[in-house]
């Protein structure tokens, strides 16, 4: 959870008191001489709008949306009124500006917004309110790019009810109606929520405007006291060590994190464009900044907070009685909270001081950098999401708000800060040292402590690696290539270079960490670093240290895919499904026996060989590993292929498929099937002797619900022939099993495939070329339709 420093805290206290907060809403009435108004299809308006005319304009209409996330929604219960499209609003332009630009100076005024810029209008719409229409609490969205503030104007027209509530940081601003004789002007920012209360009588007219901010904003310079005070205690703040985890561990902070009070979009995020006391505040900050030579960026903050709240409030909490524990929280229901207990705060949507968007991924705001005027609890969330009791602790409710923030920094700290925030702009620095060892140690031990979480670095672990090698620092070197992964490191030259330099121990204890790693999080696909291998095995030199090492990873890699292989056999309960689940582990296996040829490492080839050949017993295998050895042929040169053992494979495998064949295919009138069922209980057991029995075809079995289901289980994990259905009929209900022509279908293939392969073990292809036998993995199912 943030804390603040009394540094931090006299900031605060100085940045509040340099401006006073502005108000965040006006209203005032007007004239209406100078509106003349005609809508297309209707005509003309007559002032005040008579209710004849309302009715009219209700057929050029259409039913109000509004924004609710990403999209936008019809919901009567939430916004109920009609709109009519600005493109048939005419307005007579000469005339109305009379009248509209003293109301954009007044606003202007009103609102606080800085000397040297000025309002613009946008018509978006008319709003037409009858009797009974509404619009809850909501927010704009922003209509145009840039839009500060939002004008709505009050034609006349005869209505009650219908007032205009604004809110903005716990106050509220109220309108009541309008007026028959004048137009009615109300102007506040776009940030603030509003709504208009439900119409009792009459109609309610309004032109809407959003409102943008242009020129540049003129600030008057800061009294020279205030300046040195904040110039004092920014040195002050990076210059006091503060705790940056629960360890206790303490370091300079690199960061000032100043929190405005108000909510910008990303498009109206800008120093120009900066409401109230936020602009004055950060024209200081930016100001002191670049007389003492900080760096400064305006940035959009996102601020979590979890806070504890009363129970039980107005029917609030629905507590350990709902049936969900967390839901979101309508505008009047926030609960009093207690004690905060958790808060966060992430950056993102960075503008630089000349105004330009800088690019870069969102950044979380670290211990001790957290400063602001106003605590965020004194503002409105843009969500809350309440959790009612949960046994172990009470209420809670969690809160969600957007800021705009000053950020800055000592020019010193700028490749720590932007390194943190950007992995990438870290590894460009870090590249641009490598004719400088020193400076590089120095970049890497300022950005170690971060770079570990950083994302992934796919398609860059080249320039990581050459890094590394360049550090000449094994610690170093450990630290920084630790967010690498499996996937990335099939560089021969630069694992070269690193076994050079920091010897097989080291490398192979990086090997150890990178298998628990994937590019973009989640386990290593190590697949991918296999199949490499034999390209690897064709680049490395002619070395003694290197080629054991490689001999050591390619034993690791074959031990890695026979333990793959065994988990793959153990998880199949019949042939069929044990060739598809070695089916994915082919290429890889055809890729270490390739390189361990190819490398020369015969032993670990032997043993590969080996392991195909004796692994024939296991259903399935022995398609896998003709398949292995196929691809292993296609690969090889005749001196790798003699290398590899495969001569010998394929003798051993023909012999073996011979002896399968042998064995005299099922009669017609063999129903017998061989599983071996996992489960012993009685039940089971019975199933067995069914299965076995050659002649029975068919079983009506009186069985429980619980037991037909266990039945049923079984005949799916073992991929048993067998139908079982449920005839529905007396107490128990029977179930029904029948054995299918799918026994003799599937052994048929099997025979065919044990021909097939056989044929080509006898006049295999030559080394190098490609075989044109298709793999098992994709040999067409040849089941015909059970007839039972």
């Amino acid at each position: 959870m943030q804390t603040e420093s009394i540094i931090q805290q006299e900031l605060h206290e100085v940045l509040g008191g340099s401006a006073t907060r502005g108000p965040f809403a006006a209203y005032w009435r007007a004239s209406a001489s100078d509106l003349a108004l005609e809508i297309r299809g209707v005509g003309p308006l007559r002032l005040p709008v008579p209710s004849a005319t309302v009715r009219t304009l209700r057929s050029v209409a259409r039913p109000a949306r509004f924004g609710r996330g990403e999209d936008t929604v019809f919901d009567r219960s939430v916004r109920d009124t009609w709109v009519i499209a600005k493109s048939r609003v005419k307005l007579d332009g000469r005339r109305w500006r009379k009248t509209l630009v003293p109301a954009l100076e007044r606003a202007h005024r009103e609102l606080g917004l800085p000397a040297g810029t000025r309002l613009k209008a946008h018509l978006h719409d008319m709003l037409v309110y009858e009797r009974g229409q509404f619009f809850l609490p909501h927010r704009d969205a922003e209509k145009v790019e840039g839009m500060v503030a939002t004008m709505v104007v009050l034609v006349p027209s005869a209505f009650e009810g219908g007032a205009s509530i604004i809110r903005h940081d716990g106050e509220e601003v109220t309108v009541d109606g309008g007026s028959k004789k004048e137009l009615t002007f109300i102007a506040f920012y776009a940030d603030c929520e509003h709504e208009v209360r439900p119409i009792e009588r009459g109609n309610r007219v309004a032109l809407t405007y959003a409102l943008t901010l242009e020129g540049a904003p003129e600030h008057a310079a800061p009294d020279e006291a205030t300046s040195e005070e904040v110039r004092g205690l920014l040195e002050e703040h990076f210059a006091t060590p503060v705790p940056v985890d629960w360890r206790g561990r303490e370091a300079c902070p690199d960061r000032l994190v100043y929190l405005l009070d108000h909510e910008y979009t990303p498009q109206s995020l800008s120093w120009r464009h900066l409401k109230g006391a936020d602009a004055s505040r950060a024209a200081l900050l930016r100001d002191v900044s670049a007389a003492s030579g900080f760096e400064v960026r305006l940035a959009s903050a996102e601020v979590f907070e979890k806070w504890s709240c009363e129970p039980e409030y107005d029917g609030y909490s629905r507590g350990w009685r709902g049936p969900e524990y967390a839901r979101p929280v309508e505008p009047d229901e926030h609960p009093p909270l207690i004690e905060l207990h958790d808060a966060s705060t992430s950056l993102d949507e960075w503008v630089d001081v000349d105004g330009r968007p800088v690019d870069g991924p969102p950044t979380a705001v670290e211990p001790g950098e957290l400063c602001y005027s106003r605590p965020s609890d004194e503002l409105v969330p843009y969500a809350v999401e309440h959790e009612g009791y949960m046994g172990n602790w009470g209420d809670t409710v969690d809160r969600w708000y957007r800021r705009a923030a000053v950020v800055l920094w000592p020019r010193a700290n700028e490749f720590t800060v932007l390194a943190k925030r950007d992995p990438l702009y870290a590894l460009r620095g870090a590249a641009e040292a490598l004719g400088d060892r020193a400076e590089l140690r120095e970049r890497v031990t300022r950005i170690l402590p971060y770079w570990s979480a950083s994302p992934s670095l796919e398609g860059r672990a080249a320039v990581v690696l050459r890094v590394a090698s360049a550090l000449d620092d094994p610690e170093l070197a450990a630290g920084w290539v630790a967010p690498l992964s499996l996937d990335t490191v099939a560089i021969p030259s630069a694992l070269v270079a690193m076994l050079e330099r920091y010897g097989a121990e080291w490398l192979e204890a990086r090997f150890a960490d990178w298998g628990t790693r994937r590019a973009g999080w989640g386990p290593s696909d190590r697949t991918t670093w296999q199949l490499a291998l034999p390209s690897i095995a064709a680049e490395l030199p002619e070395d003694r240290e290197v080629g054991a090492w490689f001999r050591s990873r390619l034993e690791a890699e074959h031990a890695h895919l026979a333990s793959q292989a065994r988990t793959a056999l153990d998880s199949a309960r019949s042939p069929e499904r044990a060739a598809e689940a070695l089916a994915p582990h082919r290429d890889a296996h055809v890729a270490v026996w390739v390189a361990s040829s190819r490398a020369a490492a015969a032993d670990v080839a032997r043993s590969i060989r080996d392991h195909l050949v004796e692994g024939c017993a296991e259903p399935g295998w022995l398609s896998f590993a003709v398949d292995v050895l196929r691809g292993a042929t296609d690969a090889l040169s005749p001196a790798e292929w003699k290398r590899a053992g495969a001569a010998k494979a394929t003798r051993a495998l023909a012999k073996k498929i011979r002896r399968a064949l042998s064995v005299p295919a099922r009669e017609a009138d063999d129903w017998t099937i061989d599983a071996e069922l996992s489960c012993r209980c009685d039940l089971c057991r019975e199933l067995g002797a069914f299965l076995a029995d050659r002649e029975t075809r068919f079983l009506a079995w009186p069985l429980a619900k619980a037991r037909r289901q266990h039945v049923h289980q079984q005949c799916d994990a073992h991929d048993l022939p067998v139908t079982h259905t449920t005839r529905r009929e007396g107490r128990p209900y029977t179930l029904l099993l029948r054995k299918t022509d799918a026994l003799f279908d599937r052994e048929r293939a099997r025979r065919e495939q044990l021909e097939s392969d056989l044929a080509w073990l006898s006049a295999p292809a030559a080394p190098g070329a490609q075989s044109a036998r298709p793999r098992s993995g994709q040999r067409k199912k040849k089941e015909r339709p059970n007839r039972g």
